[in-house]
C-alpha cells in the first residue's frame, strides 16, 4: 500500500534494504568477498546457534531480494551500469537463496541479458568484464531457468541460442554452456531446430561442436523431428554444411540405421520432384559465383558446379529434366570443359569465357523460375 504513494517509495525501499540486511545478518549469510557468493556462518556474535539458510527461510529472503530488485528498477529509471550491477546482484542471491524458484532464475537471466544487449546497441568492446559479469551469468540463468520452468521456454531458449551464437566461441561462454546444457531436457531444442540447423556451420568450431552435440541428442531422442531438417541441410549448395548434417545422420545410424536411411531415400526424392533442374542451376551458378567473385574461392566454386554436374550425369529421370539436356546440356557442357581446362593451364582467360556462359545461363535459367501469380486491380 505505502508504495503505492510515490512520495513515500524511496522511503519504503530504504526499510526493506534494511530490513532485508537485518535478516541476512540474523541468520547469518553474508556475501564472500572473494567470489562474489554467499556463504552462511555458523553462529552469530553473540554465540546463539542461527537457522539455516535453506527452507522456508531462505525462500521467504529470496523473495525479499527479488522484491528489493523489481523496486529499484521502478525507482531508478536509468539503465546504466549502476543499475545492471544493483539489480543482478538482488536476483542472484534471490536465486542463490531459493535454488529451486523458476522467477528468481528467469528474472536474473533476463537482466543480464539486458545487460549485455545494452553494451551491443552502444557498441562497447568485448571485454573481460563484460563476459565474467554479465554473459556468463545469462548463460548460466538461462540453462537454469529453462530447467525448472514447468511453462513455455521457447523466448529463454531463444535468447540462451542467441548468447551460443554470438559469444559461445569465448572460452568462458563455452565453458558455461557446457556446464549448463545437460540441465536442459532434451525436448526443449525441438522448438528451435530450424535455428540450429541453420547455424550448423557457424565458423565458430566450439560453437560447432555445441551445436552438434545438441543435434545429437535429438537425433538420439526425437529422430523423426531432425531428419528432413538434416536432410535438406545435406543437400546444401554449402560444403561444410552438407558435412556436418552428414556427420550427425551418421551419428543417429548408430541408433536405428534403417531408419535413417529410410528417411535419406524418401527425402532426395521429394527433394528432386520439387525442384526443377533449371532452379538447382540456378541456385548453384549463384553459389558458385559468390564463392569465385565474392570470396576468392575457386576451390569452392569447383566443388559447387562439379556436385552439380555429377547429379546431372546421372541421366534424367522426368520428361522435363529429358528437355532440360536437350535445352541446355551442350552449353552446360562447353562451360564445365573450360572450368576443367582452366585447372590444367591456370589461365584466367579461360575461366572468363565459362564464366560468360554461365552468366548467360543464369539469365535464363531466371526467366524459367516459376513466379508468384498476381492479380491486377483490373481482374480482382
Amino acid at each position: 500500500v505505502l508504495w503505492a504513494k510515490d512520495e513515500m517509495r524511496n522511503q519504503v525501499y530504504d526499510f526493506l534494504d534494511n530490513y532485508v540486511h537485518h535478516l541476512r545478518y540474523q541468520l547469518g549469510i553474508e556475501l564472500n568477498q572473494g567470489d562474489g557468493r554467499i556463504a552462511p556462518h555458523p553462529v552469530d556474535p553473540l554465540g546463539y546457534p542461527l537457522p539455516d539458510k535453506g527452507g522456508d527461510v531462505g525462500a521467504i529472503l529470496a523473495r525479499f531480494y527479488m522484491k528489493k530488485g523489481e523496486w529499484y528498477g521502478e525507482l531508478r529509471e536509468a539503465r546504466d551500469k549502476t543499475y545492471y550491477e544493483h539489480v543482478t546482484e538482488c536476483y542472484r542471491l534471490a536465486a542463490e537463496m531459493d535454488q529451486q524458484w523458476y522467477t528468481a532464475w528467469h528474472a536474473w537471466a533476463q537482466v543480464n541479458y539486458e545487460a549485455v544487449q545494452t553494451a551491443e546497441k552502444e557498441h562497447q568492446p568485448l571485454t573481460a568484464e563484460l563476459l565474467v559479469t554479465y554473459i556468463v551469468p545469462a548463460v548460466d540463468g538461462y540453462t537454469k531457468s529453462i530447467a525448472l520452468s514447468s511453462g513455455n521456454t521457447l523466448q529463454d531458449t531463444l535468447r540462451l541460442l542467441a548468447l551460443m551464437f554470438n559469444y559461445g566461441h569465448q572460452q568462458e561462454v563455452c565453458l558455461a554452456l557446457n556446464r549448463g546444457l545437460h540441465e536442459v531436457p532434451v525436448q526443449t531444442w525441438l522448438q528451435v531446430i530450424p535455428q540450429l540447423i541453420a547455424r550448423i556451420h557457424i565458423r565458430y568450431e566450439n560453437v560447432r561442436h555445441l551445436i552438434q552435440h545438441i543435434l545429437a541428442l535429438l537425433g538420439k531422442e526425437y529422430p523423426q523431428s531432425l531428419l528432413f531438417s538434416l536432410i535438406v541441410a545435406s543437400k546444401s549448395e554449402s560444403q561444410s554444411r552438407q558435412k556436418i548434417a552428414m556427420e550427425v545422420m551418421d551419428k543417429m545410424k548408430l541408433h536405428d540405421e534403417q531408419l535413417v536411411e529410410e528417411a535419406q531415400m524418401v527425402g532426395a526424392e521429394l527433394i528432386r520432384a520439387a525442384m526443377l533442374w533449371s532452379e538447382m542451376w540456378q541456385s548453384a551458378i549463384e553459389e558458385a559465383s559468390r564463392q569465385y567473385y565474392t570470396y576468392h574461392n575457386l576451390q569452392g566454386m569447383y566443388d559447387v558446379l562439379k556436385h552439380n554436374y555429377q547429379l546431372i550425369q546421372k541421366g534424367p529421370s522426368t520428361i522435363k529434366e529429358t528437355q532440360f539436356l536437350q535445352t541446355f546440356g551442350r552449353e552446360l557442357k562447353e562451360a564445365w570443359d573450360l572450368v576443367q581446362q582452366y585447372r590444367q593451364t591456370l589461365d584466367l582467360n579461360i575461366l572468363n569465357q565459362a564464366w560468360e556462359i554461365y552468366g548467360q545461363l543464369f539469365k535464363k535459367f531466371e526467366k524459367l523460375s516459376p513466379k508468384s501469380p498476381s492479380l491486377s486491380l483490373e481482374q480482382a
